[in-house]
Order: structure tokens, then C-alpha cells, then sequence
């Protein structure tokens, strides 16, 4: 009783001895928490360090996938739109000088990266015939203006019905006036073509690898310049960044294109074992088979 009693008044039931820590405890404590905290650190950090690095490989392969995806769907269609069993590649696009094939590859120097120039008909057509269009005929009714479309220039071919290439002579409104001839004006349609049939327009596409450090992206990008297509910039022009090399085999009937792409930043900690630097590389390689490649290439 005499002890309830001391609670009760308020009187300790344990002395200070008893309820704190000596200085060797606080101590031997701190320095186990130091240890855990560094080690949760240090997890911490690695863990953020390989998040990283993988999002930057990630990135890396989606841009070799994007790439090589890209070049090789208009690597297939090379010569599709284009008649080339009367006429040659030349004669149909005669503005771009190193457009000898289609496709037409560009080696590169030194071992820097190639070119390559591929035409065909690659988009959904801009047209549809809003009138039949008989044998000899060298103007096309048209359910649209196209206008704008094409013209007289770097957009003058066009394919009609999956058949036959025209030369656009001149357009006013919805009729087209056109030559089945890339030489000569006036020839005429070689078929009959019923209302609704399509028209397609032929683009001249161009690869490259662009690597300018004083502008935008400020980093190596592969380019395609599209006849079809008014750019506003270079960043309009950039189909992947960190794109680094671009190469091409060639065959009678193939073409293989290789495409190395690198890793946007550097890692101090990784060292590439040929280029001897720190961004990491990742290469992808496809075997196209161009529609007609016995006359294109």
C-alpha cells in the first residue's frame, strides 16, 4: 500500500538510471542507423541508376525499331506508281541528279553513313475519277481539287487505276491534264478507266543521317525529306534521334538496310568496347525485297 500510495503522490517507480541511455549506447545506435541509412542509399541510387540506363536502352531500341520499320515499308514499295518497263527512273524524276534506281543508294564516304532515294505511291490516293476517263484521253475529271497536291514540278507524277504513270501538264479546278510520256506532252491514256477509279500521288523520298551539334536536335537524327511534304524546320524532317549510322547491301532483287542507333546520354560508369566511349549502341538490320526489283535496281 505504502508504494500505491507513492504513485499516487506522483512518486517514480523507477529511478533515472534505469530509463536512459548511456553514451556508449547512443553511440553504438547511431552508428548502426548510419549504416542502415547509407545502405538504403546506396539501393536507393543504384536502383534510380539502372531505371535509368534502362529507359535510355529502351529508348535506343525503340528508335532502331522505328527506324529500320519506317525505311523498310518504303524500301518495299520502291517502284511501285512508277512505269519503268518503257521508260527509265531518270526520265520520270529528273530534278534530283543522283536518282539513277529506285531506290537509289548513296555510299558514303569513308565509312560514313549512306543515302538512299526511294519513289513510289505510298499514301492513300488523293482522287477519285468523278467521270469515266476512255483510251487516248489526256485530261482526268476529278471528284476534288488536288490543287496544292501535286503540280508541275517535284509533284508532277501521279499513278492512275494501279496502271499507268502520268505527268501532270497543268490543272485547272478539278480537271487534270496530264502525259502518259514523262518526255513528251500529249500522249494519251492506254485504257479505259470507269468513274471512281483512283489516283495516286508518287513520292520521292530522301534518307540521311544528320548529325549538326550548333542546331536542333543538337544530337544525330536520321532525316527523311519528302517531296510530298512542305517542312518548317529541321525537326519536322526527324523520323529518330541518336540515330548514328545508316548502311546498305545490295543485290540483284534485295536490299538490306542497317540502321545503329546509341543512347541519348553517356554513362561514366559503361565503356563501349570498339568505340572506347560511354553511350551504349544497339543495331537492327532487315532484308527488303522492292516490288519490281528486277527493273529498279
Amino acid at each position: 500500500m505504502k508504494r500505491f500510495r507513492n504513485i499516487r503522490a506522483g512518486a517514480p517507480c523507477c529511478t533515472q538510471k534505469d530509463s536512459a541511455f548511456t553514451l556508449v549506447e547512443l553511440m553504438v545506435g547511431t552508428a548502426v542507423l548510419s549504416l542502415l541509412v547509407a545502405g538504403l542509399a546506396s539501393a536507393f541510387f543504384y536502383q534510380r541508376y539502372s531505371l535509368d540506363v534502362q529507359n535510355e536502352v529502351n529508348q535506343m531500341q525503340q528508335n532502331a525499331r522505328s527506324s529500320i520499320g519506317m525505311l523498310s515499308d518504303d524500301l518495299a514499295m520502291a517502284g511501285y506508281g512508277i512505269n519503268v518497263s518503257n521508260f527509265t527512273v531518270t526520265d520520270w524524276v529528273d530534278w534530283i541528279p543522283e536518282f539513277t534506281g529506285n531506290p537509289t543508294v548513296i555510299d558514303g564516304a569513308d565509312e560514313e553513313p549512306d543515302e538512299v532515294y526511294v519513289a513510289g505511291a505510298f499514301d492513300e490516293p488523293i482522287a477519285v475519277l468523278s467521270a469515266a476517263a476512255p483510251a487516248g484521253s489526256t485530261t482526268l475529271e476529278l471528284n476534288t481539287t488536288v490543287s496544292g497536291v501535286v503540280n508541275t514540278g517535284t509533284r508532277r507524277i501521279v499513278f492512275l487505276g494501279r496502271l499507268e504513270t502520268l505527268r501532270v501538264i497543268s490543272l485547272a479546278g478539278s480537271v487534270l491534264t496530264f502525259s502518259t510520256d514523262p518526255l513528251v506532252a500529249g500522249v494519251g491514256l492506254e485504257y479505259d478507266y470507269p468513274v471512281g477509279v483512283p489516283l495516286e500521288r508518287v513520292h520521292v523520298r530522301h534518307y540521311e543521317i544528320v548529325n549538326n551539334a550548333g542546331s536542333y536536335p543538337f544530337r544525330p537524327y536520321l532525316s527523311l525529306t519528302d517531296t510530298a511534304v512542305d517542312y518548317v524546320g529541321n525537326w519536322s524532317k526527324m523520323v529518330a534521334a541518336d540515330v548514328i549510322d545508316l548502311q546498305f547491301t545490295r543485290t540483284d532483287y534485295s536490299v538490306t538496310a542497317e540502321i545503329s542507333c546509341r543512347t541519348r546520354s553517356i554513362d561514366g560508369r559503361y565503356v563501349h568496347p570498339d568505340e572506347n566511349d560511354h553511350y551504349r549502341r544497339h543495331r537492327v538490320a532487315q532484308r527488303v525485297l522492292p516490288r519490281n526489283a528486277r527493273y529498279n535496281l
